[in-house]
C-alpha cells in the first residue's frame, strides 16, 4: 500500500518530468525552427532583388552559420554583378558616341566643318554647355576651328 503511494507518485512526477522536458524540446525546435525560417526568407527575398537586377541593397547579415555564408557569397556577386553592368553600361556609351561622331563627320570635310560638327555632336553627349575646338599652328598660337 504505501509502496503502491509511493509508486504512483514517482510515475506521476515521471509523467510531469517528462512533459515539461517535452515542452521544453518543442519550444527550443520551435525558436530554432524559426530563426532558420528568418534566415532562409531574408536568403530568399535578397536573392530575388538580385534576380531583378536590384544590388543596392544587400541581403541583411545572417550570421556565421552556413545561411550566413550563402548570403555573403550572394552579396558579394551582387557587387560583382553590379561593376560588371556599370562597366559594360560605360562601354556601350562609349560605343554610342562613337557610332555618332562617325556619323556626324561622313564625307569629304574642310576642317572647320568637322571641328564644328565634331564639338556639335559631342558637347550635348556629354552634357557640355559649351564647347570648343582649337588648332595649335606652328608658331604656337591658337587658333578658333569650331564652337
Amino acid at each position: 500500500t504505501a509502496a503502491a503511494r509511493a509508486q504512483a507518485t514517482a510515475g506521476r512526477v515521471r509523467l510531469v518530468v517528462s512533459a515539461v522536458c517535452l515542452v521544453f524540446v518543442l519550444s527550443l525546435s520551435m525558436w530554432f525552427s524559426r530563426g532558420v525560417l528568418n534566415s532562409v526568407r531574408a536568403l530568399t527575398s535578397g536573392l530575388r532583388r538580385f534576380g531583378r537586377g536590384e544590388f543596392s541593397q544587400p541581403i541583411v547579415d545572417l550570421g556565421k552559420d552556413e545561411l550566413g555564408e550563402v548570403a555573403a557569397q550572394a552579396n558579394q556577386m551582387a557587387t560583382n554583378l553590379s561593376q560588371l553592368a556599370a562597366q559594360r553600361d560605360r562601354a556601350d556609351w562609349l560605343r554610342t558616341g562613337h557610332a555618332g561622331l562617325s556619323d556626324q563627320l561622313r564625307g569629304e570635310l574642310e576642317l572647320e566643318d568637322v571641328a564644328a560638327r565634331a564639338i556639335g555632336y559631342l558637347a550635348p553627349y556629354v552634357g557640355a554647355r559649351v564647347g570648343a575646338v582649337y588648332d595649335l599652328d606652328q608658331r604656337k598660337r591658337l587658333r578658333l576651328l569650331g564652337t
